[in-house]
């Protein structure tokens, strides 16, 4: 199994916090500084020491969902990297027959949408667009997409709506609708 890894945040070094009478809503460094209440942390550099999400949630004899749901995002990235090389290849039925074993896995991966809104909303918006493409084979790109989007829900499976958001608008940007059709006839509806 192939380790991905989560880095964690750190307190900022050099700037002890104290909470001060400011007359304001934050708090005072050492420095006189004013800091907001709601980021006392800083995001450190590339080189920040980095731990493996599979370390820090050893779910080898767990079988909790979260366990469960990083064995199928491992799962599927699997399938679509051998999708990925079979498009490179040139060998377009293979790769289409990955990509239909990675269709097959969605919903199981949408049962564990309890993890977080996040989640539910990043494997929801795959599904929806997978459908909405109606058997067209997907091209290099959309499988780099979808690799990606996966890699990174796997990174980080407790991922805020907003988060998600942002990866959904990732699968737009290459040309996946991830709305439903049905939604268009909806709100045409909706305006008479």
């Amino acid at each position: 199994m192939q380790d991905t890894f989560v880095e964690m945040p750190r307190r900022k070094l050099n700037s002890r916090v104290s909470i001060a009478a400011t007359g304001s809503s934050g708090l005072k460094t050492a420095d006189g500084t004013l800091v907001e209440d709601k980021q006392p942390y800083v995001e450190q550099p590339a080189s920040s020491k980095i731990i493996s999400i599979d370390r820090l949630y050893d779910h080898s004899e767990s079988s909790s969902e979260l366990a469960r749901a990083l064995d199928l995002l491992s799962e599927t990235k699997r399938i679509l990297e051998e999708s990925k090389a079979n498009l490179v290849n040139q060998n377009l039925v293979e790769s289409d027959r990955c990509i239909m074993q990675f269709q097959a896995l969605l919903p199981d991966l949408f049962s564990c949408r309890r993890l977080g809104d996040g989640f539910g909303n990043v494997v929801n918006s795959i599904m929806i667009s997978l459908v909405n493409k109606r058997g067209i084979p997907l091209e290099l790109k959309d499988v780099v997409v979808l690799w990606r989007v996966i890699g990174e829900v796997r990174q980080r499976p407790f991922l805020s709506f907003e988060s998600s958001v942002e990866l959904t608008e990732e699968l737009e940007d290459v040309g996946f609708a991830v709305d439903p059709s049905a939604l268009h006839y909806f709100l045409e509806s909706s305006d008479e």
